[in-house]
Order: C-alpha cells, then sequence, then structure tokens
C-alpha cells in the first residue's frame, strides 16, 4: 500500500502546514517591529529653542503702525508675544518687512484682566504698541 504523503513536506492545508504559517507570519510581524523601533530611535529628536524677541529699538513696533493682521499668540519667543503684519507706511529701516509676520513684546504687570483689556482695546482699534 502507498502512502498519500511520503514526502517529509507536510500538506498545505494541515494543522500543522497552518501552525508553521502563523508563526512565520508572527516572526515577520515581530522583526518588522523590531525593526522599526530600531529606526524610530535612531532617528534625532529634535527641540526648538525659544527665539529671543528683538530689542525695541530694532522691532519698530512701537511707533503707531497700523497693523494689517494679527496672526495670533505665539509661544516660540522667551517673553509674551502677539504676531502681527504692518500696512504702509513702515518705520524707517523696515521697509524690507512689509509682508513678514513681526512679534509684538508684551509687557504686562501682574493683573492679566488689565492685559486682557488693553489686548481688546489694541485688536478694535488696530495699533501696534503694545505697552502697558
Amino acid at each position: 500500500m502507498r502512502k498519500i504523503f511520503s514526502s517529509p513536506i507536510t500538506p498545505p492545508h494541515s494543522p500543522r502546514a497552518l501552525r508553521r504559517r502563523r508563526m512565520r507570519s508572527l516572526m515577520g510581524k515581530k522583526r518588522l517591529a523590531t525593526l522599526n523601533k530600531i529606526a524610530l530611535c535612531s532617528q534625532r529628536v529634535r527641540k526648538t529653542k525659544p527665539r529671543e524677541v528683538a530689542p525695541d529699538a530694532e522691532l519698530g513696533y512701537n511707533n503707531g503702525c497700523i497693523v494689517d493682521e494679527y496672526k495670533g499668540f505665539s509661544s516660540k519667543y522667551t517673553e509674551p508675544v502677539v504676531l502681527v503684519s504692518y500696512k504702509e507706511p513702515l518705520p524707517k529701516g523696515f521697509e524690507d518687512k512689509q509682508d513678514e509676520i513681526v512679534p509684538v513684546r508684551i509687557i504686562a504687570e501682574k493683573e492679566p484682566k488689565k492685559l486682557i483689556a488693553h489686548l481688546v482695546d489694541l485688536l478694535s482699534s488696530g495699533r501696534g504698541s503694545i505697552v502697558l
């Protein structure tokens, strides 16, 4: 009498073959996960340093220029700032900064209510100087 499966290879749909196939796919997934972890660990995480706001004399925002658009608050600086862009006329030496977004320094006293009231007033009047 002849055996149907005489070779050492197991039939493709036998429980043993299915187990082997599952184990191989699991090993491949584990290997991929390990490689992904290694790749993620080898990438350098970059932390941005807070930017310094230029002195008042360099910025030129405290001369009452008309603000074109308020861009919102920014936490990328070492002190609280509001980002704005200006309409013409620009202060001397800042003619090339027409379309640039400029950080405006906020000098706040101890009372935050005063600061909020001042900012609301600023936003409604469209002036660029922020000093409390």
